[in-house]
């Protein structure tokens, strides 16, 4: 029986080499394209220099627009193509099946732009096939453009493996991480601040300290605003490291803090990641009807939800003074709800069944 071969068009946060590795181990003909000498080691557990060496990993050596008919060429070898962020500009001119992976702002704003790419983008997105999402923040894209039917959910697969669980609390002083990019509104860093400000304002002499990774947009912005809000002596900032080490950081944390935004209702990699650690993660999701619930049904991640700064600080309190076996529990459980939705076996089935299905239409 003929392999199914599919090529990932891109590689956003390492997502396309991941899928590519699990659907390989399923027997899928996975092969991964991108921009000539362009290392992907985000999110990755092989360098540069072995992806090199893999016969599956492909590059092009023309980027921008110059180099699409080499792109569009090459893609005909294979019998679906899917795409990431800005390669959904292009790749819906190659004829092929197409499952299209938006990853955030490509459909969530870039898509709505009234010049050339935003153009292209909706082309794509209302072209292809099939759209895989991991959460419930293009709600509003999709409903504009029409694109529910086409729309799959399948979680983004977690290295259950080489994230080991650590159930271990401190009875007394406890360390908040924030691994995300500052960003006050966009990632509802603002509301967050506010939330620990309510929190420290009425347990001044609490033993927490919370940690912030100093990127993003906002950085400087953030730590004026803990000055300001006098949260400055429980903070401190480190420098952005790989996600090797960013691992590790996460798993010495007794809580994770994540993106409160509810425009998104959704969280991130390093969230996902921190769950698999056995980490607390403190984010905003979205349980109305229309985010996770219609896919996961009563089966929610045991995650501290909230986007109201108030809400924010009691949930803190709640977690901050509850016993070491009350955390361990919670760690317990986020750890066993990553492994039923996320681990690698199941979402390379998943997308067996999602490139058959786009084959047989």
């Amino acid at each position: 029986m003929k392999k199914l071969r599919v090529l990932h068009v891109g590689n956003m946060l390492g997502l396309g080499l991941r899928l590519a590795k699990i659907q390989r181990k399923q027997g899928i003909d996975a092969h991964l394209y991108l921009p000539y000498d362009s290392p992907v080691q985000t999110y990755s557990s092989m360098t540069w220099q072995e992806q090199k060496k893999q016969p599956w990993v492909h590059h092009w050596r023309l980027n921008g627009f110059l180099g699409v008919p080499e792109r569009l060429l090459f893609m005909q070898g294979f019998d679906v193509v899917q795409t990431y962020a800005m390669a959904n500009t292009y790749c819906w001119l190659s004829g092929k099946k197409i499952v299209a992976y938006p990853m955030g702002s490509d459909l969530r704003k870039d898509a709505q732009k009234n010049n050339f790419t935003g153009l292209l983008l909706r082309k794509g997105f209302t072209s292809a096939d099939k759209l895989v999402i991991s959460g419930p923040y293009f709600k509003k894209s999709i409903k504009k453009y029409g694109l529910k039917d086409k729309c799959v959910y399948i979680p983004q697969p977690i290295d259950l493996e080489n994230l080991k669980p650590a159930y271990s609390f401190s009875s007394k002083g406890l360390l908040f991480f924030h691994p995300g990019r500052l960003a006050l509104e966009e990632r509802g860093t603002k509301r967050l601040l506010d939330g620990l400000a309510l929190f420290f304002e009425r347990h001044p002499k609490t033993a927490v300290r919370i940690e912030f990774v100093d990127h993003g947009a906002d950085s400087k912005e953030v730590k004026a605003i803990i000055e300001r809000l006098g949260i400055s002596g429980f903070c401190s900032f480190i420098k952005p490291m790989k996600s090797g080490r960013l691992t590790e950081k996460m798993s010495r944390a007794d809580l994770v803090l994540e993106n409160t935004n509810p425009a998104w209702g959704t969280y991130g990699l390093a969230a996902l990641e921190a769950m698999a650690l056995g980490r607390p993660v403190l984010t905003y999701l979205d349980f109305t009807e229309t985010g996770y619930p219609q896919w996961l049904g009563r089966d929610l991640p045991p995650v501290i939800s909230e986007f109201k700064p108030k809400r924010i600080c009691r949930r803190l309190e709640d977690f901050v003074f509850s016993s070491v076996s009350e955390k361990k529990a919670l760690a317990k459980a986020t750890r066993l709800w990553v492994e039923r939705w996320h681990s690698p076996e199941r979402i390379a089935r998943k997308y067996v069944e999602l490139y058959n299905e786009v084959c047989s239409s």
